[in-house]
This record gives structure tokens, sequence and C-alpha cells, in this order.
């Protein structure tokens, strides 16, 4: 990150099979859990963004973004002003997003490769999520 003293949270959402509900996985702390839901409560934002496309998304400055109705306004409200939301996507299947949030603005941006570094992260997340969901499902 650009600045060592920024604070970091992340959350990881995961879709049920026919992509109908969404639900957080697992949450560094309640700030970020918060936040995915104004997303759910919205229908719209970064991670659920990441999560339709299967791209990642970016938000560099969160006080200037104009995507996402309310959202941006509610981030920066709650001290996040920079937001990186990847889909976990094992087999080019997106099954879930990871979010990160930041303090900072532009606290992903790839000057350090902290982007790259996220996305490899994001990719190990997406096996094991799978790994788990085939689990559950052949163990039910």
């Amino acid at each position: 990150m650009a600045d060592r003293d920024a604070r970091e949270t992340c959350v990881l959402l995961t879709s049920e099979p026919r992509g109908e509900t969404v639900e957080t996985m697992a949450a560094a702390n309640e700030l970020s859990r918060q936040l995915d839901e104004m997303q759910y409560a919205n229908g719209d934002g970064p991670c659920l963004e990441a999560l339709r496309s299967g791209t990642p998304v970016y938000a560099p400055v969160m006080a200037e973004e104009t995507r996402w109705g309310e959202y941006p306004k509610l981030a920066v409200d709650h001290g996040v002003l920079s937001m990186l939301s990847l889909p976990l996507a094992p087999q080019g299947k997106t099954i879930g997003a990871l979010n990160l949030y930041a303090t900072v603005p532009q606290a992903f941006s790839d000057s350090g490769g902290e982007g790259a570094l996220c996305e490899l992260f994001a990719g190990q997340a997406g096996v094991t999520v799978a790994g788990s969901q085939r689990h559950s499902r052949n163990s039910s």
C-alpha cells in the first residue's frame, strides 16, 4: 500500500450456485461486514460488480466515484477512501469476491505491486472456497 500506516480490512463473499443470493462468508471486522451489507441493501457496489462481471473492480478515490449510487458516499462516511474487489473465479466460474477496503486513496495502485499481490491472493482464495463448497456438497 502507498501509505503503510493505512488501515486495511477485507471481506470474502460468496454466491450460491445459481447466483440468486450473496452472503458474507468471512469478514476481518465489523466495518467490512457493514460495508458489504450496505452494498447488498443498495443492490450495487464494487463487490457486487466484481461478482457479476467476473472482473476486478478498483475504486482508487471513493470520494470521486460516480458508480454505484449512494454507496461511495456511505463508504467515505465510514472512513473508506479506496477499495479493490476481486472476483474468485477458479476454473473460470465466478463463485465469490474478495473485497479490500483502505482508509487512504489509491491504496491498491500497482506502483508497489500491491494489486498483483492481491490478485494472486484472490486466486488462491478462490481455489480454497471452491474446495470447501465441493466438500460441503459431497458430505451432505
